[in-house]
């Protein structure tokens, strides 16, 4: 093997070794913009029902448990399950929801999806505690 081939082969190697770490970073940086994403969809939910405008809360906590957000998939539980002033109560979207938050294992989700599934009624006791009777 002649040098010429020998230098174009290391050559060759080392462009996919480089190639192959920026691939790696730039995956490593997207993920840190679907987290950020995720963050910034809750955020500006949070922002949108504290001015009482659950519409547009409800459409950012959507896009976040889309992403598998599982605080936002059981916000958008409880909201459908609910319901809040221009938004109505809906059992099938709040069953999926909570289903979803279940499967994720976010605190009380799988005991409210139990209750849905028997339909027993389910309330919040407090901003944390539900009761399924």
């Amino acid at each position: 093997m002649s040098k010429k081939h020998l230098l174009f082969i290391l050559s060759l190697l080392y462009s996919v070794a480089t190639f192959s770490a920026t691939v790696n970073n730039e995956q490593e940086i997207n993920a840190d913009i679907v987290i950020n994403d995720v963050k910034e969809q809750k955020h500006q939910a949070e922002k949108y029902f504290n001015k009482k405008d659950f519409k547009n809360g409800i459409i950012s906590f959507e896009k976040a448990a889309e992403q598998g957000d599982a605080e936002s998939q059981m916000m958008l539980g409880y909201i459908y399950y609910t319901g809040l002033p221009g938004v109505e109560s809906h059992f099938v979207k709040a069953k999926l929801w909570i289903e979803k938050a279940c499967k994720q294992e976010y605190k009380d989700s799988c005991s409210i999806y139990q209750g849905m599934k028997l339909e027993k009624p389910c309330r919040l006791v407090d901003t944390q505690v539900w009761i399924c009777n």
